[in-house]
């Protein structure tokens, strides 16, 4: 699965988008260096803006914060310009990385802890060539990396497969339908 959500694409670097593969959580034996791996959660995919409550430095919108009235002056257009955003799904999913390197190697989401998700650029072994290709969260992807643009176009006979959002199965479905899952 090719990931064109706004964090795979920062993380992953320059291609537009991350490739996700599925293991099983068991069979991942780090040799060396896990001292040099840390986790990372990025910040809830937001949209907005939407007006706060209260200003970034705790003053309410009369401009008074919990020890003292201030004066107003000024506290206008501070306040107008102070928005947050709506957060539309929380970001569960933990990506590992190395932090001598900076590569990412692999996630992990503990609603589905049997299994862990490496990226493909952390694997030095030869990957099969998938037969069908998954493009998920296209409703976040940038035109220059949308994979539905011509200049994109694979001439190979790989199916591509395209999802504004997520499929509707799952990674390890996926991985089962195609025979590529081990018990």
């Amino acid at each position: 699965m090719h990931c064109y959500c706004s964090i795979c694409r920062k993380l992953q670097g320059g291609s537009g988008s991350n490739i996700n593969i599925m293991a099983v959580a068991e069979s991942l034996h780090i040799i060396q260096g896990e001292q040099s791996i840390k986790n990372y959660v990025a910040l809830p995919e937001t949209r907005g803006p939407a007006k706060l409550d209260h200003d970034v430095d705790g003053s309410d919108d009369n401009g008074n914060d919990d020890e003292t009235t201030k004066a107003k002056e000024g506290s206008q257009s501070q306040r107008s310009a102070k928005q947050r955003m709506v957060v539309t799904r929380k970001a569960g999913y933990d990506r590992k990385f190395c932090v001598t390197c900076g590569s990412y190697l692999w996630g992990f989401d503990s609603d589905y802890a049997a299994n862990i998700y490496p990226f493909a650029s952390a694997i030095d072994t030869d990957l099969p060539v998938p037969e069908v290709t998954y493009h998920i969260k296209l409703n976040s992807t940038t035109q220059w990396a949308d994979p539905r643009n011509p200049v994109y176009r694979r001439t190979n006979k790989a199916t591509q497969c395209f999802f504004d959002d997520y499929p509707d199965s799952a990674i390890v479905d996926w991985h089962k339908k195609h025979g590529h899952y081990v018990d």
